[in-house]
């Protein structure tokens, strides 16, 4: 806090970095308070009798054999693929 003498205001006044910092929390870009996961690891569990949407689910995921796994960006597409192909992966 400063005090202008010649105005007789008082005003809040913060350093940089802390201007930057609560900028940035804001944002979204969440570096600093990110509450969401940003990656995830997918492993597909079973290959049986898929329907031909789940099998290029499957593949757009990279998981084309039993128990073969991968990292993946958590993004609305992604969420939507392992929605279709929930049954036949395992996710987290």
């Amino acid at each position: 806090m400063t005090y202008n003498v010649f105005s007789g205001t008082l005003s809040l006044t913060l350093p940089i970095n802390q201007v930057k910092i609560s900028l940035l929390v804001r944002s979204d870009l969440n570096l600093f308070s990110s509450k969401r996961r940003q990656c995830l690891i997918a492993v597909c569990t079973r290959v049986a009798s898929m329907t031909p949407r789940t099998l290029h689910a499957l593949k757009l995921l990279r998981l084309d054999r039993l128990y073969s796994g991968c990292f993946l960006k958590l993004n609305t597409t992604t969420r939507n693929l392992l929605r279709v192909a929930e049954p036949y992966v395992t996710w987290g």
